[in-house]
């Protein structure tokens, strides 16, 4: 990759304003990519205009664009999961018990939480996810899995979910066309 001189002095302008907001502000992270001791290398590369190595801070923007039916497809997915956990919450709790929940677990809710996507195998799909659900704040009724001060809704599964979501939202679309309210074996059948 090249990089004009005007190119590498904007950008090399960018990574040092960066390192002196962090510099600043103790606590404040100021680079959605990277924390403040991992830029020196970036300047440094600028700097001395090491184009070999130029693709080092570029690696985390995807090369492609992530098609529109991969959007339509996450949000889709995260409706689904909404209305499941919303029908959920309202079952009576001998429809609780036949969901899956005991006393002792609450499996039936297990099955209506949303688990994200693979942010490994899945990217466009991991890194939509988290676009809607983390900076639009989209969908927050949704029962995320995994939840932490540092990752509120981190919608990383650690395995593929695509086939498996295909899958619910196929059946949830031949219920949803029919009613507005799922009933506990459309639930049972989807999820």
């Amino acid at each position: 990759m090249e990089l004009s001189p005007y190119e590498r002095l904007n950008l090399l302008n960018q990574f040092l304003i960066l390192k002196k907001i962090d510099d600043l502000e103790e606590g404040r992270r100021s680079s959605y990519f990277y924390n403040v001791d991992d830029l020196e290398p970036f300047i440094d590369t600028l700097a001395h205009n090491n184009e070999g190595l130029f693709k080092k801070f570029f690696d985390y923007l995807e090369d492609d664009s992530v098609p529109k039916s991969i959007a339509v497809f996450v949000d889709d997915v995260l409706k689904m999961y909404d209305r499941g956990y919303s029908f959920y919450k309202n079952l009576t709790a001998n429809e609780k018990e036949q969901f899956g929940d005991t006393a002792e677990e609450k499996m039936g809710e297990e099955r209506v939480t949303f688990y994200g996507f693979d942010g490994n195998e899945e990217r466009s799909y991991y890194s939509t996810c988290n676009l809607i659900v983390n900076d639009y704040k989209e969908h927050p009724d949704v029962h995320y899995a995994y939840n932490s001060k540092k990752f509120p809704k981190d919608v990383d599964s650690h395995a593929h979910m695509v086939g498996k979501y295909k899958e619910q939202l196929d059946k949830y679309n031949k219920y949803h066309g029919s009613s507005e309210v799922l009933t506990l074996k459309e639930l049972q059948d989807i999820f």
